[in-house]
């Protein structure tokens, strides 16, 4: 119920961007045309509450698709610069058993 109210103020808390329009009492966005609003019924009572319209929903599942792309560039990075440092542990400690033996 929390992640839900969040989602709401988000939401919410954009406002109607230029361009979009009301709609059978519905906000619609003036780019895709797709409702920014939903009218659902839940113990009786209708309650519209927000929610994105296509155009946004593409944008955020884009950003989140490039986020996770940074992520594994990072971790390929990261990955062969610690099997360096582990070889060259490795090295050092075979020199420590050659001299001492």
């Amino acid at each position: 119920m929390e992640s839900i109210a969040k989602v709401e103020k988000i939401i919410a808390a954009e406002g109607p961007a230029p361009g979009d329009y009301e709609k059978d009492g519905l906000l619609y966005c003036g780019k895709c045309h797709t409702p920014k609003e939903f009218r659902g019924s839940f113990l009786g009572m209708v309650k519209v509450v927000p929610c994105l319209c296509r155009c946004r929903s593409e944008k955020l599942a884009a950003e989140e698709q490039q986020r996770k792309a940074e992520k594994r560039q990072a971790r390929s990075i990261a990955v062969p610069a610690f099997l360096k440092a582990i070889c060259r542990i490795g090295t050092l400690q075979l020199m420590t058993v050659r001299i001492r033996a």
